[in-house]
């Protein structure tokens, strides 16, 4: 009977409380992924062409991970130009994606790709590395400071723009620029004290004669999840590969390549990040009104059980015993006599006390329904979009090598110094007898080898 006194009023809210709030809630849609035939350039291509803004930069920076690796250096060199100007442009500008990623109802993936630290300044060394090679120091030098600026804002400054190559490169450009290594004494200065902090070897002092610049990278990058009560809390597990050390034989020398940068370093001490707490507080909000619904749905559940086992008493106390009235005759067929004052019928009085309960439990329940669904709609999943064809260690050698072609061995080894299967490198450099405006030496030969294959 409880449920034919609930006015409609009650349940029409009920059913418009739940409509809106299943509305709020937004995930992103899927893009539409090209499927992988065996080639990764090709397959970050196909998906640059047919992702939406949300994505678009992640797949240049893949693209240009696996160009710059086989040598494409003019590909990788338009993918970075595109994905860089993109980030650039966005940076300290209002965006009504990313903003509204910080709502309630948004979900961070949402918001276009631009990456963590880490990733950005990976995109600025990269093309960097690009830029020295195509003899342009000077521009080389601007993406190399862009990049430690990136990673300026840790929570502890310890942490703070402590990348080792990107001060020792500017410093090593700035001196061979200025013709005195004194110049970059307080970049190299900073990459030795980054270096101590990370218990990696120091790096060499300068050298204006040197010619070659061997980078080497090796290991994958950090995987980025989800952690925390409700997968606020964007965590990373930093992966341990199989190589643990570079050696290069050249001109009848052995060499260790020293690993310096460790973006799985880089990724886990920067501290929180400014949309962890937005997330954080997300989460309180959803487990707020999650209780809330809980204790409004609860309430209406009690009185209805309660109601459910009372006649017309209260509680469970017997009604006091009244015999029965004398029996009546029959009343005549179409008699219209007024019914006697004792004939009513009990339905009305029971009414008028249960409708004022059953509005009141109708308006708990509107209440629980709406909470729970605010709940639901909450979105504080971190985003775990990445720059997955990332290396993990960044490995650098100066060299001094006369002009002529060198044959090249670079072996990758384990942790017991031993050759890691189906790793060993060959190739060649070539160094010109012409001189170069850079300054008053040879021209820089800039030389990249990964680990990597893709």
């Amino acid at each position: 009977m409880l449920s034919t006194i609930i006015p409609q009023k009650t349940v029409c809210v009920l059913l418009s409380l739940a409509l809106i709030f299943s509305g709020c809630a937004s995930t992103p849609r899927a893009d539409r992924e090209i499927p992988f035939t065996g080639n990764y350039l090709t397959y970050h291509q196909a998906n640059i062409n047919v992702a939406s803004p949300r994505n678009k930069v992640l797949w240049q920076y893949r693209a240009a991970g696996t160009a710059i690796r086989r040598g494409e250096h003019a590909l990788a060199k338009t993918f970075l130009d595109a994905a860089l100007a993109s980030a650039a442009a966005a940076y300290g500008q209002p965006n009504s994606d990313a903003a509204k990623a910080r709502g309630l109802f948004k979900s961070e993936a949402g918001k276009p790709f631009y990456g963590e630290p880490y990733e950005r300044v990976m995109a600025n060394f990269y093309r960097a590395l690009l830029y020295w090679a195509d003899g342009e120091p000077d521009n080389a030098r601007a993406l190399l400071r862009t990049a430690a600026l990136l990673d300026s804002g840790t929570v502890d400054k310890t942490y703070a723009a402590d990348y080792i190559l990107l001060d020792y490169l500017d410093g090593f450009i700035t001196a061979k620029l200025s013709g005195s290594p004194d110049a970059g004494a307080g970049a190299l200065a900073r990459a030795r004290a980054s270096a101590a902090l990370q218990h990696v070897p120091a790096p060499p002092d300068y050298d204006l004669k040197t010619n070659v610049h061997l980078f080497v990278e090796y290991g994958r990058a950090p995987i980025k999840y989800a952690a925390g009560q409700a997968g606020e809390r964007l965590w990373f597990t930093v992966r341990k590969g199989p190589v643990r050390h570079v050696r290069l034989h050249v001109a009848g020398q052995t060499q260790a390549v020293p690993a310096y940068d460790d973006l799985g370093y880089q990724a886990t001490t920067r501290g929180p990040r400014v949309m962890d707490h937005v997330l954080g507080n997300k989460v309180a909000f959803k487990e707020n009104t999650g209780m809330g619904a809980d204790a409004a749905l609860a309430i209406p559940s009690l009185l209805a059980t309660a109601l459910a086992n009372t006649e017309f008493g209260i509680g469970d106390v017997p009604a006091p015993y009244n015999p029965p009235p004398p029996a009546r005759p029959p009343k005549p067929r179409n008699s219209h006599k007024p019914k006697h004052k004792d004939d009513h019928d009990d339905g009305s009085d029971i009414g008028a006390v249960l409708a004022p309960i059953a509005i009141g439990i109708g308006a708990l329940v509107a209440i629980g329904i709406g909470a729970s669904a605010l709940s639901n709609a909450t979105k504080t999943e971190a985003d775990t979009r990445a720059w997955e064809n990332l290396p993990r260690h960044l490995c650098y050698l100066p060299l001094s090598l006369p002009p002529g072609t060198h044959p090249v061995t670079l072996d990758f080894l384990d942790e017991d110094m031993q050759p890691v299967y189906l790793q060993k490198q060959t190739f060649t450099i070539t160094v010109p007898a012409t001189a170069s405006s850079f300054a008053a030496g040879h021209a820089d030969i800039i030389v990249f080898r990964s680990q990597l294959h893709d």
